[in-house]
């Protein structure tokens, strides 16, 4: 799967999300407390509903609303706000 690779190897993503492409660096992807398997990504570049695309802040996305998803080639470095064990997986499968 992408996403575990990505997270692995530390890449970053592309794919569209409700409609809009997006970048994102993910953190983490395992099952939150409703049973979805989600990702918590930071979005860096794209489109966003909420307005707020490309300011870094982590967010849940929802892996069976993503699309088109594309391992880039490029990297990223484990950022400062980043904190394992995130609060909303109930299980986690991977994260940084």
């Amino acid at each position: 799967m992408p996403i575990r690779t990505a997270i692995a190897e530390r890449h970053r993503l592309e794919f569209s999300y409700k409609g809009l492409p997006r970048t994102v660096t993910p953190w983490a992807l395992g099952i939150t407390k409703d049973g979805v398997w989600r990702v918590r990504a930071a979005q860096v570049g794209g489109f966003s509903s909420s307005g707020r695309a490309g300011d870094d802040l982590p967010k849940l996305f929802d892996v069976a609303g993503m699309s088109g998803l594309v391992l880039l080639p490029e990297h990223f470095e484990v950022p400062l706000q980043y904190r394992q064990d995130d609060s909303a997986f109930v299980r986690l499968d991977i994260q940084l």
